[in-house]
């Protein structure tokens, strides 16, 4: 009866000491993807300064909701010697949490070093479209691919 007794105490123990190492573990976790969030967030500031000089003259302007769901991005003074702009766009919707576009714009579609893009908030398949309703600000990082390398650009909107 003793043994038995020690044997439920100990698997307590040991249950409680597993239940700890596991809470320990996904507090690291947390504290670790908090820290690359805001390094990812520093470092986007710093090359937005570094990229500032070449890309001083770019102009950005969107225009939300022009058309139903969707947001017209457009895109004057790209530097000469652009290949292509990539852009990645995130927003909050109501419903689906945080959502994201990504895209390329080679430089065959630029016109007089610029380019306009409508850009869907939402997905289609089959002929069957799903729109996002958006809530609060939209994230807009650019960067542009050239002869001087990867240059990088994010606005809020």
């Amino acid at each position: 009866m003793e043994q038995i007794q020690i044997f439920k105490k100990r698997k307590v123990l040991y249950s409680v000491v597993v239940l700890i190492i596991v809470m320990a573990l996904i507090f690291i976790f947390f504290i670790k993807g908090r820290d690359r969030r805001n390094t990812a967030k520093s470092n986007a500031q710093e090359v937005e300064k570094e990229d500032a000089n070449i890309l001083a003259d770019v102009k950005v302007k969107v225009d939300r909701f022009k058309k139903p769901h969707t947001l017209l991005l457009e895109v004057d003074n790209i530097p000469s010697g652009t290949n292509s702009v990539e852009y990645e766009i995130t927003y909050e919707t109501l419903d689906k949490g945080i959502q994201g576009v990504m895209g390329n714009v080679s430089s065959s579609e630029f016109k007089n070093n610029s380019f306009k893009r409508d850009i869907l908030f939402g997905t289609c398949s089959a002929g069957k479209c799903v729109y996002h309703k958006v809530k609060g600000k939209i994230e807009l990082s650019l960067t542009f691919v050239g002869s001087y390398g990867r240059k990088s650009l994010v606005k809020n909107f």
